[in-house]
Formats: C-alpha cells, sequence, structure tokens
C-alpha cells in the first residue's frame, strides 16, 4: 500500500492537471468545460476508491465548500458560474475538506485584489466578469509549494 504523501501526489497532480487545462478553456472560452470537469471527478473518485473507505469519507466531507458554492450560484444568478463551483466540488473530493477550503479562500482572496486592480484602474464595470478559474490554479500553486515546504 503507498504511502499517504505518494496518494495525495496522485491526487495533487491530477488537480493540477485539471486545473491548468480548466484555467486555459476559462481565459480563452470563458467556459469550463463539463468533459474535462467528469473526467477530473471520475479519476479523482477511482483513486479514492482505491485508498479505501477513510479517503471515501474524506472525499465526501471535501465535496462541502464545493456544495456550498453551488448554492451561491444559485442565490447570485451565477455571480460565481456553475462550472467554477463544480470544480470547486471535484476538487474537494479529490483533496479533502481542508486543502479545498484553502484553495477556495486564496481563490476568492486573489479575485478579489484582481477585481480591486480593475476598480482602481476605472475598468471595472456593472456585470462584467472575469475568469474564475485561473485564481483557483494560482490558489493551489500556492497551496502546493507550502505543502511542500
Amino acid at each position: 500500500m503507498p504511502e499517504r504523501g505518494e496518494r495525495m501526489g496522485y491526487q495533487m497532480a491530477l488537480t493540477a492537471v485539471a486545473l491548468t487545462v480548466c484555467a486555459y478553456t476559462d481565459l480563452r472560452c470563458k467556459k469550463v468545460y463539463k468533459k474535462v470537469v467528469l473526467s477530473y471527478l471520475f479519476l479523482a473518485a477511482a483513486g479514492r476508491i482505491l485508498q479505501g473507505p477513510e479517503a471515501l469519507l474524506q472525499a465526501a466531507e471535501g465535496a462541502l465548500p464545493g456544495i456550498f458554492c453551488v448554492v451561491l450560484s444559485f442565490v447570485t444568478r451565477q455571480g460565481l458560474g456553475y462550472g467554477d463551483s463544480i470544480l470547486i466540488l471535484v476538487c474537494g473530493v479529490s483533496l479533502g475538506l481542508e486543502l479545498c477550503i484553502c484553495l477556495t479562500l486564496s481563490a476568492f482572496f486573489w479575485a478579489g485584489i484582481w477585481a480591486m486592480a480593475l476598480f482602481c484602474r476605472k475598468r471595472a464595470e456593472h456585470g462584467r466578469t472575469f475568469a474564475f478559474v485561473p485564481f483557483l490554479l494560482l490558489g493551489f500553486v500556492i497551496q502546493g509549494v507550502m505543502w511542500l515546504v
């Protein structure tokens, strides 16, 4: 049986690939593709199943931030898009509750900094949107560096 670090390494690598692909498509097309997210969900769930029952419980707990974001998407009429929210949900399944909360809060922090910068440069307009997944990727990279230290 692989050690915990090796098992998390699989989930971290899988998350890195999925977030990179989704960030690219979100920047280029303003869209998070369902096929990518479903593939990520399938591979993350398969990895969790192979890790055993405890990992499945961690995956279920990890989905909580994503469920909150899906509700937030509904309440705000997609102020945060459903694709972003479902991607956060799958990140939680892959990484677990603690890492998903850190990732999500970090992404919201960096997106807030970006929004303030746009506002200060007078480029912010009511109703204008920007891609959120690149901030998830940024949060993941920062978190990954901290995880390695």
